[in-house]
């Protein structure tokens, strides 16, 4: 299933990858695909056990296999690590999103804008005035990119994505389409008259290194300081970050998680999918949060929880199943009331009869 124009001799990815060829080196690779839909020219992997029969009856010219895998007729590239492996693979056939480099003639850039070399910026994207570009960023078409913001180099900024102005985004950066980072953070006061009395929002984001950013996600800015991104942290489409939330180092957040304002998450730590996590709150280092959890307090670093509001994991799983099994419980109340009702009737009788 090949989408691009690459294409490798199965010895010369062994020598790139650094792996044991097993098989006709001079097999040609045009793509990869999964096991069931792969054809000649695919390679396709087999990163556990239990995807060797499937294997057995795949017709791709070539497999990534882990060293359990045997009795597979087309040559393999044998792997200590297959699913890391795979990962160096799918690179090998990745298409560069931005193949060069140049200002589009529709671009418009505002005054003192700084580009480093071999930069892109595509059609109708707009860079306002004092904006700084590191080396090497690609930034596409009908990107907007607000006064004084910065794009680390490396960076990719994809279509249609919207950075306010005071944004710093950090090196190797990449944000999907449609993102908006430093809006306004949704924060009023109540007048003495009763309307809703905006609080101006002066702060900005600051977005670390290796950073991920998915489609439609907002980051609103800090009220006074910064909302923060840390480094190596990776956000699903469709997640809301709120004004000064601190989000650390390594950190996982799956799509349509909302995180209030104020709320820190700290490095290393796992937010499922649907969480709504509450202002103000702290979720500890290496702490997970499973999906369609509230999280109402802190929760501890390390721990892992669950339910509304979130508390630990276990106990919410055994709330559940007897949740589960409610009616045979509330029959066997009721049995139980029925047989008390009967033997206390039986006792108020023998006092009278005595």
């Amino acid at each position: 299933m090949s989408f691009g124009t690459k294409s490798y001799r199965l010895g010369e990815m062994a020598s790139l990858l650094g792996l044991e060829l097993r098989g006709d080196p001079e097999v040609v690779v045009r793509g990869v695909a999964p096991l069931e839909d792969a054809g000649p020219g695919d390679m396709a992997f087999v990163l556990k056990p239990s995807y060797l029969e499937l294997a057995k009856g795949s017709r791709a010219s070539a497999f990534l296999v882990g060293r359990f895998a045997e009795g597979l007729a087309a040559p393999c590239l044998i792997s200590p690590r297959p699913s890391l492996d795979m990962i160096r693979v799918l690179r090998l056939f990745e298409e560069v999103p931005c193949a060069g480099s140049g200002v589009h003639p529709t671009a418009v850039l505002g005054r003192d804008v700084v580009l480093g070399r071999d930069v892109f910026v595509g059609p109708y994207a707009v860079l306002e005035d004092g904006v700084e570009v590191g080396d090497g960023a690609c930034l596409m078409a009908s990107c907007f990119v607000g006064k004084g913001s910065s794009i680390g180099e490396g960076s990719i900024i994809h279509p249609h994505v919207v950075i306010y102005p005071n944004v710093k985004i950090g090196r190797r950066v990449v944000i999907h389409s449609n993102s908006v980072i430093g809006s306004d953070g949704y924060g009023y006061e109540r007048s003495e008259e009763g309307s809703h009395l905006k609080i101006p929002h002066l702060g900005g984001v600051l977005v670390g290194d290796d950073v991920e950013i998915g489609a439609c996600v907002t980051v609103d800015r800090g009220t006074l300081g910064f909302t923060v991104i840390g480094d190596g942290t990776k956000i699903d489409n469709l997640v809301h970050i709120a004004h000064n939330v601190k989000i650390g180092r390594n950190v996982l957040v799956v799509a349509m998680t909302g995180i209030a304002g104020s709320a820190r998450v700290e490095d290393g730590a796992v937010i499922g999918g649907q969480v709504g996590v509450k202002d103000h709150v702290v979720v500890g280092a290496r702490a997970v949060v499973a999906s369609r959890s509230g999280v109402t307090k802190d929760v501890p670093a390390g721990a892992m929880v669950s339910g509304f509001p979130a508390w630990d994991h276990k106990k919410e799983l055994r709330v559940q199943a007897l949740c589960r099994d409610i009616e045979s419980l509330v029959d066997r109340v009721r049995a139980l009331e029925e047989r008390l009702g009967r033997h206390e009737g039986a006792g108020e009788k023998a006092s009278r009869d005595g």
